[in-house]
């Protein structure tokens, strides 16, 4: 499956090192870049993009509102900021709007952000499980499973440390690659998982 991430950012040198970086992560990485705000929400009518990472400041909006605007278009999307060394209090506003994750630029953070990338989508299918289980329902999620050693009937669902297995949910085609089994199961059981 091809993960499309889009990249806001209108510093041309860190948004080409971004990019790098984001298409080394795994074969089928697609980015779109957009230098400016207004770019990234004409972008976003793209339903393939899974993930956004953004700077805070461009050229026709800065701070919290470039992340409002964007969760505003694609609620649904996890938003990674990047922020400027020293700009930490900005990076906490934006945690607090609802921002997936950030990373200030130091000498080594586009090593760090294929890391956040897969854990926001990581986070972001857990929610969306444990919202479709709360509504009693499967999970549309994109992406079959990618499992080629085990089944459901060969113990996929089952939990370590002792918890017994138990039928959890109507099994769901997502990308369980981000996932791990066992916080899958606690989700879908109902069982919060921080």
């Amino acid at each position: 499956m091809e993960l499309h991430i889009l990249l806001v950012g209108d510093d041309a040198d860190h948004a080409d090192a971004m990019r790098r970086a984001l298409v080394r992560m795994e074969a089928g990485v697609r980015v779109t870049t957009a230098a400016r705000l207004e770019r990234a929400l004409e972008a976003l009518r793209d339903p393939a993009i899974r993930c956004v990472v953004t700077d805070v400041r461009l050229p026709d909006a800065d701070g919290v509102r470039v992340l409002k605007a964007l969760r505003t278009a694609r609620r649904e999307l996890p938003v990674i900021v990047v922020t400027a060394n020293g700009s930490e209090e900005l990076a906490v506003a934006a945690m607090k709007l609802g921002a997936a994750d950030y990373v200030s630029r130091h000498a080594r953070y586009t090593e760090e952000l294929p890391v956040l990338v897969r854990e926001a989508l990581g986070r972001s299918v857990l929610s969306a499980v444990h919202e479709a289980c709360l509504d009693g329902g499967v999970p549309a999620l994109a992406g079959p499973v990618d499992l080629p050693d085990k089944t459901a009937s060969e113990g996929l669902f089952d939990l370590p440390y002792g918890v017994p297995n138990q039928r959890i949910a109507p099994l769901a085609e997502i990308n369980a690659a981000a996932v791990p089994y066992f916080a899958m199961a606690l989700v879908c059981r109902g069982e919060a998982v921080r």
